[in-house]
């Protein structure tokens, strides 16, 4: 059982980072090339082809090639599920981080 939550464990420092999530929701709406994730993200592409790479070693997308560009997409449809349900938990975007007491 350990393994496993060492897994999920992963999965979510893989998940909490800015720039990686907003790639995945670019990706969840169509597949895209660095070069478009770079125009609508304005990252560069040493940053964008960085965050690809965790994102693919961490099995969430895969890349196919098409002639000099590679098109990466969401690697299954539970990463969209994911995604998409990340919407829907309570964020505390307060300043301190932290959330206010009912």
């Amino acid at each position: 059982m350990r393994g496993y939550y060492e897994s999920r464990a992963r999965l979510f420092r893989v998940l909490g980072h800015p720039g990686r999530l907003r790639i995945l929701e670019m990706l969840a709406a169509k597949p895209c090339c660095v070069c478009d994730l770079m125009q609508q993200l304005n990252y560069r592409q040493p940053y964008v082809s960085q965050q690809l790479a965790i994102l693919r070693e961490a099995g969430l997308v895969v890349g196919e090639r098409e002639g000099v560009n590679i098109r990466y997409r969401l690697a299954s449809p539970e990463v969209l599920r994911l995604v998409q349900s990340e919407r829907d938990l309570p964020v505390d975007d307060s300043p301190s981080g932290r959330r206010k007491r009912g």
